[in-house]
């Protein structure tokens, strides 16, 4: 039995500030020791025809692992381990323009006895801290007209995902679960775009979309994986 008492303070109310804050702590069983407090405020500022939106972030935690990733019992993969909790604290900020389409995020992270599968496809803890810095940028934009004596309303765009090359983790069916990859085999992947790209048409009652995934295949060397030796899809219209 794991028993947690827990709160939430709330602002959805106005155009101009917002913030939202909950949090829990354990009181019985297992879940004595074990907390998690996690809030988010909003500044939304008017500039010309738009509105900006500046938004913080923060949480901090100490929680056990899963249960699974504590015990686990199968025909491949057999587990009793007993760990420490997973101490982690993280700060995040984000500028969003919305008629722009533009999203940038930042935030770093630290955690304490981080918990993950290593090249045995084991769970376990490392020991002592880490650190983990993160950033984001999005942009969306298409372009948009009449045709057809401007009846015809047409929207074209496209979708573009790319990142660097790195050792992803491998896959582990038997427990569905991603790994470290073992040192012999090791691939990279990444350092290839997947880009899609599509036209939404309105004419009066009637509306018309045609997308066409992995447009880009062919053009490069064949390297579309998101993770080891699982390809993405090919080209699909």
């Amino acid at each position: 039995t794991e028993i947690y008492i827990g709160g939430e303070l709330t602002k959805k109310q106005g155009n101009v500030l917002h913030y939202h804050a909950i949090g829990e702590v354990g009181m019985a069983g297992k879940a004595i020791g074990q907390f998690n407090v996690k809030g988010d405020i909003d500044l939304n500022i008017p500039l010309w025809k738009d509105t900006v939106s500046v938004i913080a972030r923060g949480e901090i935690s100490n929680k056990l692992a899963p249960f699974y990733m504590r015990h686990y019992h199968s025909k491949h993969f057999w587990w009793d381990d007993d760990m420490d909790k997973e101490f982690r604290t993280r700060i995040e900020g984000e500028l969003n323009i919305a008629n722009w389409g533009t999203r940038l995020r930042a935030g770093v992270e630290n955690i304490k006895n981080y918990t993950y599968f290593n090249q045995q496809a084991l769970p376990t803890q490392k020991g002592g801290s880490l650190q983990v810095l993160s950033a984001c940028f999005n942009q969306n934009f298409y372009m948009q007209f009449k045709l057809a004596k401007k009846v015809l309303s047409v929207q074209l765009g496209a979708d573009v995902r790319y990142f660097t090359k790195y050792d992803a983790p491998a896959y582990m069916p038997a427990t569905q679960q991603f790994y470290l990859q073992p040192e012999e085999g090791k691939v990279e992947i990444g350092g290839y775009p997947i880009v899609n790209v599509y036209a939404n048409l309105h004419l009066k009652r009637t509306r018309f979309y045609v997308m066409m995934y992995h447009v880009n295949q062919g053009m490069s060397k064949p390297n579309y994986f998101l993770a080891p030796h699982y390809p993405i899809d090919p080209r699909v219209l």
